[in-house]
C-alpha cells in the first residue's frame, strides 16, 4: 500500500529524475531543497523557499508571488522568470537562457555564466549584480530598492528610471551604456 504521502507527490511531479522519460516530462515543485539531481522545469509556488545546490534543470525556472529562490552551482538550459518574488539569489552558476525578475524585492545574482540577458523591472528591494559574464544585455528600470552593479562582462548596460540611481564599478561592456549607468 503507497503511503498518502507518496499519493500526493506523484500527481505533482515532484522528485528528481531518474531516468524514466515520463517523469523527466514533469514539471518538479520545489518548496525545499534539490541537490545533485537533474529535472526539467521547476516551479516555486507562492510563498515557498526552494534551495538549488549541485542541480542540473534541463528547462526553465518560474518562482511564483511571496516565493524565494536559492541557487547555487546549478546548471540551467532555460530562462528563470520571477514576478513578485520575495527573494532571488543566484551565485556561481550556468544560466543558457534569460534572467527576467519583475515587481519583486531583493535579488542577488553573482559570479555566474549567462547566456543571455538579465532583466530587472519594478522590484523593491536591493538588488546587487555583481561578477558575472553575460553575453546579452543589462537592462535595469523603474527599480526602488537600490542597484549595484559591479564587475560583470555584458554586451549593453542599460539603466532607465531607478529610484535611487544605481551604483557600480569595474563593469567591462562590450556595447553601449544608458542613462543612470552611461558612467560605470
Amino acid at each position: 500500500m503507497k503511503s498518502p504521502l507518496l499519493l500526493l507527490l506523484i500527481p505533482l511531479g515532484i522528485g528528481c529524475y531518474n531516468g524514466d522519460a515520463e517523469a523527466a516530462s514533469k514539471e518538479t515543485i520545489c518548496a525545499s531543497a534539490l541537490g545533485t539531481s537533474v529535472v526539467k522545469n521547476v516551479l516555486v509556488p507562492s510563498n515557498a523557499t526552494c534551495g538549488l545546490n549541485g542541480t542540473t534543470v534541463t528547462g526553465d525556472i518560474t518562482v511564483m508571488r511571496g516565493a524565494i529562490l536559492k541557487a547555487r552551482r546549478v546548471q540551467i538550459n532555460g530562462d528563470i522568470e520571477a514576478n513578485g518574488a520575495v527573494k532571488v539569489d543566484i551565485t556561481d552558476s550556468v544560466i543558457r537562457g534569460d534572467i527576467e525578475l519583475r515587481e519583486g524585492r531583493g535579488a542577488r545574482i553573482m559570479n555566474n555564466e549567462i547566456k543571455g540577458d538579465i532583466e530587472l523591472e519594478r522590484n523593491s528591494g536591493l538588488l546587487m549584480v555583481a561578477g558575472n559574464q553575460v553575453k546579452g544585455d543589462i537592462t535595469v528600470e523603474e527599480n526602488l530598492g537600490g542597484l549595484h552593479i559591479s564587475r560583470n562582462s555584458v554586451d549593453d548596460l542599460e539603466c532607465f528610471n531607478n529610484q535611487p540611481a544605481p551604483n557600480g564599478y569595474g563593469n567591462t561592456i562590450k556595447g553601449s551604456r544608458k542613462e543612470q549607468c552611461r558612467n560605470f
